[in-house]
């Protein structure tokens, strides 16, 4: 940097990379032994998401915010399909959805991830 006639001042350097899109993969390790599945994933957003499980099971299923807030918690009966609502994930992003067995306490998370 230079300031009227004196000696310049070194200051450091920066390099900045610029990309048109971060890499995101929906692919979650497996967590506490429930294995679970969005389909479609991602999905645009007037699409239906479903939740398959392996088994007939009471579960919650909780769906939160890239920020981590708590956008919704149900319940449901024995089930092995769950329709993931729309007004829930209702906007572009990515959002964690956490299904938790009732009856034996495992739990997953899924990341589920919307675009136009």
């Amino acid at each position: 940097i230079f300031f009227d006639f004196n000696p310049p001042i070194i200051t450091n350097t920066t390099r900045n990379t610029y990309v048109s899109m971060f890499p995101v993969s929906t692919e979650e390790p497996r967590v506490n032994s429930l294995n679970i599945r969005v389909i479609p994933n991602p999905s645009g957003l007037s699409q239906t998401r479903f939740i398959e499980l392996e088994e007939l099971d009471d579960y919650r299923v909780e769906v939160y915010s890239s920020g981590g807030a708590l956008l919704s918690s149900q319940e449901y009966d024995m089930v092995n399909v769950i329709e993931l609502q729309n007004d829930v994930i209702s906007s572009v992003g990515i959002y964690q959805v956490r299904v938790t067995s009732l009856s034996k306490g495992a739990w997953a998370f899924v990341k589920v991830v919307v675009t136009k």
